[in-house]
């Protein structure tokens, strides 16, 4: 399990693919942590991505910061998170560059329990 505690600081430290220039529109709701709980652009260029908070443009990607955190982490895929109803897009080319933004991993958690 995962948490994103800060979107902007998690969306900008993750690696994207080198290949990759796009701007998303994120609508985040985040009922424990209000400062997430907010818009934010994700701009992606060389292998990079740079955040900051909008009001005024329209939200592309809908979710809650759970399905935010599988998409950071890569535990399911863009396009399977929509099939769950977990995300929410607007727009033909939305969905194809959330999931090549985010390209599904498998993730590892090196820690004992």
């Amino acid at each position: 399990m995962a948490r994103v505690v800060d979107v902007e600081s998690a969306l900008a430290a993750i690696e994207y693919p080198a290949d990759l220039e796009t701007t998303l529109v994120f609508d985040v709701r985040d009922d424990s942590c209000e400062w997430n709980d907010d818009r934010f652009r994700l701009r992606v260029a060389d292998g990079r991505g740079t955040v900051d908070r909008v009001a005024d443009a329209d939200a592309e990607v809908v979710l809650d910061i759970g399905a935010l955190a599988r998409l950071v982490v890569g535990s399911h895929s863009a396009n399977r998170l929509v099939e769950l109803g977990a995300v929410d897009t607007e727009g033909e080319a939305t969905q194809p560059a959330l999931a090549a933004a985010f390209p599904p991993t498998n993730p590892f958690l090196r820690e004992g329990f």
